[in-house]
């Protein structure tokens, strides 16, 4: 299976000094959906000026995208689920029967 990955690099100026980053957003994921990879990547073709989000406490943090990325959301839902789940064995008393 095919993996793709967004390859965005982008400069921006804080105070004077310039920085660089390729974080488009916080836990981006590799997919195997190229087209939405693709339609990620028509929104910033080379050249446009976009708006980037960084920490005024470390400027060398910084995203194109605030707010958390399908990585993350995924690692979340995992984790509610796995809890959930084992609080349904621990309630139903599941045990092990040799």
């Amino acid at each position: 299976m095919q993996t793709f990955t967004l390859d965005i690099t982008y400069r921006y100026v804080v105070n004077g000094k310039t920085y660089s980053s390729k974080k488009r957003r916080w836990h981006e994921v590799q997919s195997s959906f190229y087209r939405y990879h693709d339609s990620i990547a028509r929104n910033y073709p080379l050249g446009k000026s976009v708006t980037v989000y960084y920490n005024p406490n470390n400027p060398k943090i910084a995203v194109l995208k605030p707010g958390l990325g399908l990585g993350a959301l995924m690692g979340l839902f995992i984790f509610v689920f796995s809890i959930a789940f084992l609080i349904f064995l621990y309630t139903t008393g599941f045990t092990h029967n040799k």
